[in-house]
Order: structure tokens, then sequence, then C-alpha cells
């Protein structure tokens, strides 16, 4: 698909994390209807190793929080209309 990850000095830490520590925030991400990070082609390639693409990992969480914040922000101007 082509998951970018912008730069986020709140996510870097995410490089220093092992891969058990990491396997929590995939099998999160993974499970989800938003996500994107299972086909990527560096999942497939070193999954389970999470350390090789740790910033595919947190595109897809800047992904999913960006769509649940739009539907939020959907929802908050639907129920102010109203």
């Amino acid at each position: 698909m082509g998951l970018k990850y912008r730069e986020d000095k709140h996510l870097e830490f995410l490089s220093t994390l092992s891969n058990e520590e990491l396997d929590v925030l995939v099998k999160i991400l993974t499970s989800t209807f938003t996500n994107d990070l299972d086909i990527e082609e560096r999942y497939k390639k070193y999954y389970p190793n999470h350390k090789k693409y740790w910033n595919l990992i947190a595109a897809d969480y800047q992904h999913f929080g960006e769509i649940h914040l739009l539907t939020f922000s959907e929802a908050v101007f639907y129920m102010k209309k109203f």
C-alpha cells in the first residue's frame, strides 16, 4: 500500500522497543479495520522481527489515529448541528 511514516518525536521511542514489546502494538493494529500494516512487503518479509519495520508500525499507528480522529470529529460536528 505504501504506509509513510511522518517523523514524530513522540513516536521515535518505538525504535528502541524489543520485538516482544512491539508485538503488543502490532496485534492491536492488525486487528482493526483500518489496518494497512499486514499488506506491506517489509511486514510480510520480516514478521515477527518487528524492529526491522518499526517505522511502518508507527505509520500505521498514525493512520489509525487519523481515521479515528476524523470519525470522532465528524460525529461531534453532527451532534452539534442537531
